[in-house]
């Protein structure tokens, strides 16, 4: 369940639905277009300017989803709550610092309330 390696999730993270939702349904679906739109566009035939055009604007479009994609694995976010089973909702916070995660969410979570620094008068 772990996303790069032990701890960036927590198990109850790992077993979240939408986390469930996403690793099924949605990454295998959208990848699945992804890769027959983009496959499909570059091998299609024709080599006028429009087409040519076509083939850069997919090769550039999968370039910006690498570099977003490679941004935010380097700055992680909460993406799923721990979720309980038994009670049919996530836990209550706060959470555990027990995955990468949920630290980032923490960390995040208290720079946006912390007061501003004051300065001393000179």
């Amino acid at each position: 369940m772990g996303h790069r390696g032990q701890g960036f999730f927590t198990r109850e993270q790992g077993l979240a639905p939408t986390k469930i939702w996403h690793q099924l349904v949605v990454y295998p679906l959208l990848g699945y277009w992804l890769w027959t739109a983009a496959i499909g566009g570059l091998a299609a035939p024709g080599s006028d300017t429009a087409d040519i055009a076509a083939r850069v604007l997919i090769i550039v479009c999968i370039g910006a989803w690498a570099a977003s994609n490679g941004y935010d694995r380097r700055r992680p976010k909460l993406g799923h709550p721990p979720y309980d089973w038994r009670r049919l909702r996530p836990f209550e916070q706060p959470w555990p610092d027990s995955s990468t995660t949920l630290r980032a969410y923490r960390d995040a979570r208290s720079s946006t309330t912390a007061q501003p620094v004051r300065r001393p008068p000179r």
